[in-house]
């Protein structure tokens, strides 16, 4: 995904499951905490399941900003009071998780963990979705195509569950331009 221009609306959230970055959300509760309750003040986010909560998706989800040296250790290793950030202990290494050797933000179609601080673009938002981030069908190459958002409840595939699709129902966002090289669609959001 692809920010062109900051809109009116840009929310803090925890993600209830994981969740590929672009797919359309709702906002909700969560049961997440880290650090004497420093998440809890924030809505929770989940791509819908049902046809009445994919028309409550009105927000696209992105990483949250991440400041941390390179490479990146998903998840990090730690314990309490070890040495070396937890390197220390033999239980550490090897360890079979996720090493990121570029920012997840930078990156296409990545899947963002459950419990993680994210960042919601709603109303106004431009943003430009790869290929495969979106349903895509022949009306979606038009500008001013109106588009909804899928989820299972509706018919669609459980893999494009948060995908907005063409619709005349529900309308969340409308087609700006269809990119026919790199079948890339910009969107602008309600």
């Amino acid at each position: 995904m692809e920010l062109n221009h900051y809109g009116d609306v840009i929310l803090g959230a925890v993600n209830n499951a994981d969740v590929v970055e672009g797919r359309f959300v709702y906002l909700t509760s969560h049961t997440f905490d880290y650090d004497f309750g420093s998440k809890t003040d924030l809505p929770g986010c989940q791509v819908p399941t049902t046809a009445a909560l994919a028309g409550r998706s009105r927000y696209c989800i992105a990483f949250a900003e991440d400041n941390r040296s390179l490479p990146i250790y998903a998840s990090q290793p730690h314990y309490d009071w070890a040495l070396r950030e937890g390197w220390d202990q033999t239980t550490n290494a090897p360890f079979t998780s996720l090493v990121r050797l570029t920012h997840p933000n930078n990156q296409e179609c990545q899947t963002i963990p459950s419990g993680s601080l994210v960042k919601l673009f709603g109303e106004s938002s431009i943003l430009t979705l790869s290929s495969g981030c979106y349903v895509y069908s022949a009306e979606v190459e038009t500008p001013g195509c109106e588009l909804t958002i899928a989820s299972v409840g509706d018919g669609d595939a459980a893999g494009d569950a948060g995908k907005p699709k063409y619709g005349t129902s529900n309308l969340v966002a409308e087609v700006i331009q269809f990119h026919s090289t790199t079948s890339r669609l910009t969107i602008k959001i309600y």
